[in-house]
């Protein structure tokens, strides 16, 4: 891929974000709510990554499942990089979660390996192997 390909990449990017972040602006303003679902994104996690920023770039991953769900907003696509990921995942909003050969090694301290409150609709799980703990109250 050519720089100023690159380039016209990056700037496309830049005018998308900018156009959402003036349309929301004006919603907002003028007292029109946008639904969560219209913003949504995706995030990634990989066995290599670092809980840091967002988890919107592919090449700047989180390490763990949970941060990316605490970063996400309703309707967000989670990527989960194949690997082995040792946490318990609460997960307190609607998304979906997308494993490629992923395993979850949940712990005995949480509810489950997943876990979703019963308030919470709208989950997706997919693509994982779960090697986990249930409480008496279990998750997934």
């Amino acid at each position: 891929m050519s720089i100023s390909s690159l380039q016209n990449m990056k700037y496309n990017i830049l005018f998308k974000k900018y156009v959402i972040s003036v349309i929301t602006l004006l919603c907002l303003s003028s007292g029109i709510l946008i639904p969560d679902n219209l913003m949504a994104q995706n995030r990634y996690v990989s066995p290599v990554g670092v809980n840091a920023g967002n988890c919107s770039m592919p090449g700047s991953p989180c390490l763990t499942i949970q941060y990316a769900v605490d970063q996400a907003i309703n309707g967000d696509n989670i990527n989960v990089a194949a690997g082995t990921y040792n946490e318990n995942v609460q997960i307190n909003k609607s998304v979906t979660l997308t494993g490629t050969n992923a395993v979850v090694q949940g712990a005995p301290v949480a509810l489950g390996t997943f876990w979703i409150p019963p308030a919470i609709n709208n989950v997706t799980i997919t693509g994982f192997t779960l090697l986990g703990y249930d409480s008496p109250f279990p998750g997934i």
